[in-house]
């Protein structure tokens, strides 16, 4: 938007809808230092260290961190947080239903 349209950061609002949450985000040591290498100290935030060796990391907050780095204000970001993992009455999941899914869709208008 910033960099196609020339529009200013303080002026865009941004949306997060539905989708996994850091409840089910599920990953191991590779995905976590990758995440340490994008994000530096402020992975920690996004991080919760599991059993086995495994990790949970908060998607929702790793955007927001990047609309922040963007210049896009904390009081313009709509996070939804709802986790499609967890409900399987509203919502897909690819991890949850191991690939057998269909489809989500959202639709954005310029008003």
């Amino acid at each position: 938007m910033i960099n196609d349209y020339n529009c200013s950061a303080s002026d865009i609002l941004v949306a997060i809808g539905p989708s996994i949450g850091p409840c089910h985000f599920e990953v191991d040591e590779p995905v976590v230092r990758l995440f340490y290498e994008s994000y530096g100290q402020e992975a920690e935030g996004l991080i919760e260290e599991k059993e086995n060796d495994k990790y949970h990391i908060d998607l929702w907050q790793a955007n927001v961190l990047l609309f922040n780095q963007a210049g896009i204000k904390d009081q313009h970001i709509t996070l939804a947080r709802e986790c499609t993992y967890c409900d399987a009455e509203k919502y897909f999941s690819h991890r949850r239903d191991k690939g057998r899914t269909g489809s989500l869709a959202a639709i954005m208008q310029l008003i």
